[in-house]
């Protein structure tokens, strides 16, 4: 919840009217802001970390930013912190100091495939690649189009797919200047098109140089879909074997290279690349997450 709207204020208040009675044993707040402290008395606190994009890409984020401020007084004060990925302690560790046995990785777990968002029939009558999500920035999002006018070039009937927000002006203009007007499409997914969405993909892709964990790796693991990730942040942690990378670093992007390895798969080869996915998705479970987090609650009681 946003820092310094109604909603949170009410939600504040509440949570300090159930801090002031010591009703519980530990504390966990739902977002970076002090306003507890005061009311803890002896109480033990945990936090959640899901990733250091502010501190590790400040260029997106003010100077003052609310977030990184609230990090850096919390996380040492905190009795313990759990993270999603293996990178994110690691980062935590590197920029804040903080000891890496006060950090518990707890990995979100795979989606359960929702009865109405498991719709077979295909959304498009073209080929098409997937992108989920946010677009800016550390997201390489622009960098990736610029690959991806490549393949339209070679593989004209090829579209790209984006979910999220629709296109800003600055895209729209990249689009238009990359001669892909006709190759990317806007959709908006519903829960009623979400599984068709990523079943029927050629791959779904991510490019993004920094994630806490990226779930949307595990939605298109358990809806059949093949996974191409950027070889970076905690990607392979998340994708292991079941996915093929890329690089995305500066000018050497394999990017191209990597899409025809997958586009030249025979259907046995792909339907092996999707059961290893299917698979590597049943060993991420939120049933696991839940356990481990009950652990760090006893831990610090």
């Amino acid at each position: 919840m946003g820092h310094g709207n109604d909603g949170y204020d009410i939600n504040r208040e509440f949570c300090i009217r159930l801090l002031k009675r010591q009703a519980f044993d530990v504390f966990e707040p739902t977002y970076f802001n002090d306003y507890f402290l005061p009311f803890l008395k002896d109480k033990p606190f945990v936090l959640t970390v899901h990733d250091m994009i502010p501190e590790l890409y400040p260029q997106y984020f003010a100077r003052d930013n609310f977030q990184i401020r609230m990090r850096q007084l919390l996380c040492p004060l905190a009795s313990h912190i759990h993270v999603p990925s293996n990178k994110t302690k690691e980062d935590l560790v590197h920029i804040l100091g903080i000891q890496p046995e006060k950090v518990t990785v707890i990995s979100h777990g795979s989606p359960r495939i929702m009865e109405n968002g498991n719709r077979q029939e295909r959304l498009f009558d073209f080929p098409y690649l997937l992108y989920v999500g946010d677009r800016y920035g550390y997201k390489n999002f622009q960098p990736w189009i610029k690959e991806v006018s490549r393949i339209v070039r070679d593989y004209p009937d090829i579209h790209i797919v984006c979910t999220g927000k629709p296109f800003n002006e600055i895209e729209r203009q990249l689009i238009t200047d990359l001669n892909l007007e006709n190759n990317i499409d806007y959709y908006f997914a519903s829960q009623e098109t979400f599984g068709s969405l990523y079943k029927n993909a050629i791959a779904f892709v991510f490019p993004s140089e920094y994630e806490g964990f990226g779930l949307p790796i595990l939605e298109a693991f358990t809806y059949g879909c093949p996974v191409m990730l950027n070889d970076a942040s905690c990607f392979p942690e998340v994708g292991g074997e079941a996915a093929l990378y890329f690089s995305m670093k500066g000018r050497s992007s394999d990017f191209y290279e990597k899409f025809q390895y997958l586009y030249a798969m025979s259907s046995e080869e792909r339907a092996c690349l999707i059961e290893k996915g299917k698979k590597r998705a049943q060993q991420f479970s939120w049933d696991a997450a839940a356990r481990k987090l009950e652990r760090v609650y006893k831990s610090v009681i």
